[in-house]
């Protein structure tokens, strides 16, 4: 962030384009910096070996395939294609899991972090409003995390669709899907960062993370014992914390047919999850942005 200050240095205007200008600039200068640190480094190596991995055991999928077997297996009648995409919604499920850590942990320190390293002391007096900050700094790991899940879904997609000779239907829905719950938990840490400290706001957002997961399960639960209050709890806390119920919808739109929940119920589930959660994730993060905007220009540097 350093150049940052320099950058900002000759522009005076607060009229629109100049503003657009300083968020661009925050919003490269962030994603350079984002795909530097080492973490990010080391979830790219993890990819790498998961695709290998992935690759290969679907590849031994088709080549040891039994209908009658599968179907004693899941207990319901199955086709091949069906399976195909189950294996997708299994490494959709890993790609949102890597994609959430990477989200969570490369933002915790958004502004607390330049806050502790005195950033902000130097740019902050140049002609540039602090929410062009938090926005410039929000869509930099945006983009990274878009360009992220993208390429992987692209690409484990591609190794489905020659090996099997399936391509999953919903593969670029449930990535658009993917990307907007990823996006969630970066607007939950980048709002976090502007409250806790850096290692306190990774602990808190990722506790909350697993509390997403954990409300679907309740949910669950509620569902298959039909005890009504564990139901309309975990529907209720899913939607205030919810990246999970987010993947679960992108889960539903690669394998419909058999709409086996990963990290939910871990069988069949009877009720497709609803598309509304698409908007409505879409306008909290767009809050989660607003109230770290707010909570950042009352901030005491």
């Amino acid at each position: 962030m350093a150049t940052v200050s320099s950058a900002l240095a000759p522009a005076r205007a607060f009229g629109a384009l100049a503003s657009l200008r300083r968020i661009w600039l925050l919003t490269r200068m962030t994603f350079r910096e984002a795909v530097r640190k080492k973490m990010i480094w080391a979830v790219f190596l993890l990819t790498a070996l998961f695709v290998a991995f992935y690759g290969w055991g679907v590849y031994r999928f088709k080549q040891t395939w039994d209908a009658r077997l599968a179907a004693r297996s899941f207990r319901f009648p199955i086709t091949f294609n069906q399976a195909v995409d189950l294996n997708m919604a299994i490494a959709v499920f890993i790609i949102f899991f890597l994609a959430a850590v990477m989200g969570i942990f490369a933002a915790i320190g958004t502004i607390a972090g330049e806050i502790d390293g005195g950033t902000f002391h130097a740019i902050l007096p140049k002609p540039i409003r602090r929410w062009e900050v938090v926005l410039g700094k929000w869509l930099g790991y945006a983009l990274m995390l878009a360009l992220y899940v993208g390429v992987v879904m692209a690409v484990v997609a591609t190794e489905v669709g020659t090996i099997t000779g399936h391509f999953p239907a919903g593969t670029v829905r449930a990535t658009l899907v993917v990307i907007i719950a990823t996006w969630w938990l970066l607007s939950l840490t980048v709002f976090g960062s502007t409250i806790f400290a850096t290692m306190a706001n990774g602990i808190i957002c990722y506790m909350l993370y697993a509390f997403g997961l954990a409300a679907t399960i309740v949910e669950s639960m509620g569902q298959v014992f039909q005890v009504r209050a564990m139901e309309n709890a975990g529907l209720f806390l899913s939607l205030v914390f919810p990246s999970q119920r987010i993947y679960n919808y992108a889960n539903y739109l690669i394998q419909p047919a058999t709409n086996i929940v990963f990290g939910g119920n871990g069988g069949p589930s009877s009720t497709p999850p609803s598309g509304a959660v698409v908007p409505f994730a879409i306008g909290y993060l767009a809050l989660l942005i607003v109230g770290a905007c707010l909570v950042f220009r009352k901030k005491d540097l």
